[in-house]
C-alpha cells in the first residue's frame, strides 16, 4: 500500500524523527535519560536514516528514457552511491554508540561528508566522460 506514495513514506519518516528527537528531549529533561544518551540515542537515528536512504537508492528505477548515460551506468551510480551511504551510515552510527561523546560527533560528520563528496565525485566523473560509476581512483 505504501510502495505508490512515496510522499506519504517520506513525511511519515521526518515525522518519526521529530517524534523520537522530541521524546528524547522530554525524557533529558525529566531525568529519565541524561543528555549524552538523548544526544547519542539522536545520532545512532541519523546514522540509522543514512542507511535506510542507501539501501533505497539502488532499488530505485527509473525509466530507460530518463537516463543520461544509459541504464547500466545510472544503475551503477545508484549501487555505488547506496553502498557509500549505507556504509557512511553505519560508520555514523557506530561512532555515536561506540566513540567518547567529544569525537563522536567528528567522526560521524567526517563519514557523513566524506559519502558525499565521494558520491558526487563520481557522478561528476561518470557524467564527464560518460564512463561507468567507479569510485574515484
Amino acid at each position: 500500500m505504501m510502495q505508490n506514495k512515496p510522499i506519504l513514506k517520506a513525511l511519515l519518516g521526518a515525522a518519526s524523527i521529530i517524534g523520537l528527537s522530541l521524546l528524547a528531549q522530554y525524557l533529558s529533561a525529566h531525568d529519565y535519560i541524561n543528555p549524552e544518551q538523548a544526544r547519542r540515542g539522536m545520532g545512532i537515528v541519523f546514522g540509522i536514516v543514512l542507511i535506510v536512504m542507501g539501501n533505497a537508492l539502488p532499488k530505485k528505477i527509473r525509466p530507460l528514457s530518463d537516463e543520461k548515460c544509459g541504464a547500466p551506468n545510472g544503475q551503477a551510480r545508484r549501487r555505488f552511491a547506496g553502498w557509500t551511504f549505507t556504509i557512511a551510515g553505519i560508520i555514523y552510527s557506530l561512532a555515536w554508540l561506540i566513540a567518547p561523546i567529544e569525537i563522536a560527533r567528528t567522526i560521524a560528520m567526517t563519514a557523513g561528508i566524506f559519502a558525499v563528496i565521494l558520491v558526487m565525485a563520481t557522478c561528476f566523473r561518470s557524467k564527464k566522460t560518460g564512463a561507468p560509476s567507479q569510485p574515484p581512483a
